[in-house]
């Protein structure tokens, strides 16, 4: 697809260049990040002990809505989070700095939505 798209990029039809999608390859490169991120931040998160079903719920409706969205950022800041973390003293702080991650304005509209009985 990438070798076709610069084929067609170094055509002398304008028309056909400026219509082709020169970042196709974009799109599946980014879905499986945002996925292993997801995947990646939720094992790290369902280690800690302590956990309860709402708060494993909780994370997995934050961390979902940013995979839904492709919000990268927050899914690295996530990762990260987790990563370098080897406990969790306050399982309602840990969930509204993760809430507050969100980059993406639809992914936060959407959050809102999720948790607007919890503020």
């Amino acid at each position: 697809m990438v070798g076709k798209n610069i084929s067609v990029l170094t055509s002398d039809n304008a028309a056909v260049k400026k219509n082709v999608n020169k970042f196709s390859f974009l799109k599946a490169g980014t879905e499986g990040l945002s996925q292993m991120l997801y995947d990646l931040s939720m094992q790290l998160f369902v280690l800690f002990d302590g956990l309860d079903a709402r708060s494993i719920t909780s994370m997995t409706n934050i961390l979902s809505t940013y995979n839904e969205f492709h919000d990268l950022t927050s899914l690295w800041a996530s990762f990260s989070h987790y990563f370098k973390k080897t406990s969790i003293a306050n399982l309602s702080a840990n969930e509204q700095a993760m809430r507050h991650l969100a980059k993406d304005p639809r992914c936060k509209n959407k959050l809102e939505e999720i948790f607007e009985n919890d503020e």
